[in-house]
């Protein structure tokens, strides 16, 4: 899943004033510049989340999916080398991986290693994942790692991705709450912090169809790292402001999700959105 920026509109900060703006609106003494400057910070900001955001969906939808679709006789009848029992479109999401081996835990619970995923800025990983059926929420936990899970050399401890999530357990098959945290660390050591919900006052999670299980329907997240040393942050608007636009790419048909959002580092704060395509 690629991720790019698109910017529908600016926030222009003129001292302890916060302006929302179309257009070329500027204050006096080099306002102006100021949103240039918070504009091309809020876009820098939405670029650089929107790996580890999409990253946090596509492990939402397969929590998703394995809770609400797959059963423990799905998973435990796999053999190493076959495709995951889950939609194409998130098996082509997750770089069409293949399952290295399955291990019934008890209780409806299963662990699986998976090799060959392609997510975040990596083209070959292993995921192990791990589910957890309860009497009030259904867990999904995954790690991701560099290499073969199965490889000697590999420490489980060397994580680049490590994703907790949960679902109520009576796992729906129309809208499923999720909320949970996902921490990625790229390849130029930058730790990204994806969190479901953005504030746990407000929502009760991320709501995901199953129809479309990329796409939230409603809820917030939140990002956090650092961007040229600063550390900074994004919050979305209610996933009920998402939307979904379809173009013609040089190979095939490309989908893209717009969510909007608010970017802020230390002393600033800006509106773009954040762009993911698959």
């Amino acid at each position: 899943m690629n991720t790019s920026v698109t910017r529908p509109f600016r926030t222009l900060r003129c001292g302890l004033l916060s302006v929302v703006i179309v257009g070329a609106v500027g204050c006096a003494g080099g306002g102006d510049t100021l949103s240039r400057l918070t504009g091309a910070w809020a876009d820098q900001t939405m670029e650089v989340a929107g790996p580890a955001v999409a990253a946090a969906l596509v492990n939402g939808a397969l929590a998703v999916e394995a809770c609400a679709v797959v059963d423990e006789d799905d998973w435990l009848a796999l053999e190493p080398g076959e495709a995951l029992p889950i939609s194409s479109r998130l098996n082509a999401a997750l770089g069409e991986p293949q399952v290295g081996l399955v291990e019934d835990l008890g209780d409806g619970a299963i662990q699986m290693t998976v090799v060959g995923v392609q997510i975040m800025d990596r083209e070959s990983a292993s995921m192990r994942f791990v589910t957890s059926p309860g009497a009030v929420t259904f867990g999904f936990e995954s790690v991701y790692l560099d290499g073969k899970l199965t490889d000697v050399e590999v420490n489980v401890s060397e994580s680049f991705g490590r994703v907790a999530m949960s679902l109520y357990s009576d796992c729906p098959t129309s809208v499923n709450w999720l909320e949970g945290q996902a921490v990625w660390t790229d390849l130029d050591d930058r730790v990204h912090t994806v969190v479901l919900p953005a504030d746990s006052d407000l929502s009760t999670g991320v709501s995901f169809e199953l129809t479309d299980s990329f796409v939230p329907s409603s809820g917030t997240l939140s990002w956090e790292g650092r961007v040229d040393g600063q550390e900074r942050g994004v919050t979305t608007n209610d996933a009920a402001d998402v939307s979904v636009q379809s173009r013609d790419s040089a190979q095939d048909s490309v989908e893209t999700m717009l969510w909007p959002g608010v970017a802020h580092g230390s002393d600033w704060i800006g509106e773009s959105s954040l762009q993911l395509d698959w």
